[in-house]
């Protein structure tokens, strides 16, 4: 597993991922049905959580900061899920298997506005130590505050908890 590991940490780092943590998948096997790592793999041992930082002037910008935002969050999404699929690759190369938690898409739409992802990267993201949810159910980060955009990973693979 220390192989993994180390594949992993050089591609975040390629992929300008600064801040990912890594826990057991017991520790979020209490959430409801449906959202539980058990839900998505079986025989889920680990997850894995890591998140982007959207640069501070994309919401302080003066003219249509929503539409700035919109547009980098499309860029990075696209890294995420790349960086998901790479990531579920190298585990999946030492016999592993690996389910990616998508941070955009897909999801399900409960009620009128109300849209679910298949796991909370944000409860994924506060089991594996990079942060906080608030009051307001955002992600919040001691570096960054809540401009992280999160991308996940359910794996058999054993991996050591790191945050």
């Amino acid at each position: 597993m220390e192989k993994i590991f180390e594949e992993m940490t050089n591609l975040f780092a390629r992929n300008n991922i600064p801040i990912f943590g890594i826990t057991s998948a017991k520790s979020l096997e209490n959430k409801p049905s449906g959202y539980r790592p058990s839900d998505m793999l079986a025989s889920a041992q680990s997850v894995l959580c890591f998140g982007i930082p959207v640069p501070k002037g994309i919401f302080k910008c003066q003219e249509r900061s929503e539409w700035m935002y919109w547009r980098a969050a499309n860029i990075y999404y696209r890294n995420i899920d790349m960086v998901l699929m790479r990531v579920a690759s190298i585990i999946e190369e030492k016999g592993e298997t690996a389910v990616p938690v998508f941070g955009c898409f897909p999801y399900n739409i409960i009620g009128k506005g109300d849209f679910l992802g298949y796991m909370s990267l944000v409860k994924m993201a506060e089991a594996v130590g990079i942060g906080k949810a608030g009051k307001n159910g955002l992600l919040f980060n001691s570096r960054y505050g809540p401009r992280l955009i999160l991308g996940g990973i359910v794996t058999t693979a054993p991996l050591p908890t790191i945050a």
